[in-house]
C-alpha cells in the first residue's frame, strides 16, 4: 500500500495503531491499495468499537497493537492483540476482522474493484502458483510486469520496492 493511505490509517486511527514500530519494522501494511477501503472501514468499526465503555473490562483505556496487515493466500490477515477487552468486544472485533476478510476475498487487491481467484505462475519454480483477488485487467497487468522483471509484490502494490 502507498505511504500516503498508510499515514492516513496511522493518524486517523491512533488506537488502532497505537504501536507503530512493530507494525513498521515488518514493512508497514503489505497489501495493495485496492484494499485500501476495506481496511479504512474495519479501522472504523474497530474504533467505534472501543468507544463503547460497556465492554470495557474496568475503567483503564483499551489498547490496540496491531502486530502484522498482509495477504496471505489471497485474502487480508489482521494480526492484533488487545488489553483490556472484554470477551464480548473481543468476539466483535474478530467479526468485524473476518468481515474484513471475507470481502478482500471478492475485491481486487489491487485497484478496489470486484475481483475473484487467479493464479500467477512463479518463475523459476515448477508447479507453483500465487493466489491471488484480481480484476481482469489487474492480472493482465501484474502477469506482464511479472513477466518483464518486477518483483510480484511490487507488481501487486504491496510495495514500493
Amino acid at each position: 500500500m502507498n505511504k500516503d493511505k498508510q499515514e492516513y490509517l496511522y493518524k486517523e486511527y491512533p488506537k488502532i495503531f497505537s504501536e507503530l514500530f512493530l507494525l513498521k519494522r515488518d514493512g508497514g501494511l503489505t497489501v495493495g491499495d485496492g484494499w485500501f477501503a476495506i481496511l479504512d472501514a474495519l479501522c472504523e468499526r474497530i474504533s467505534n468499537l472501543l468507544c463503547g465503555d460497556d465492554l470495557l473490562r474496568n475503567d483503564e483505556p483499551t489498547n490496540i497493537i496491531v502486530h502484522q496487515v498482509k495477504e496471505k493466500f489471497g485474502t487480508l490477515r489482521f494480526y492484533l492483540a488487545e488489553h483490556n477487552c472484554s470477551a464480548a468486544c473481543r468476539e466483535k472485533i474478530d467479526e468485524a476482522i473476518n468481515d474484513a476478510i471475507r470481502l478482500s476475498g471478492k475485491t481486487c487487491e489491487k485497484c478496489g474493484k470486484p475481483g475473484d481467484k487467479k493464479y500467477i505462475k512463479i518463475q523459476n519454480v515448477p508447479d507453483y502458483n500465487w493466489l491471488v483477488i484480481l480484476c481482469d485487467s489487474c492480472f493482465t497487468d501484474v502477469e506482464q510486469a511479472y513477466k518483464n522483471g518486477k518483483k510480484l509484490y511490487v507488481a501487486l502494490g504491496r510495495r514500493d520496492k
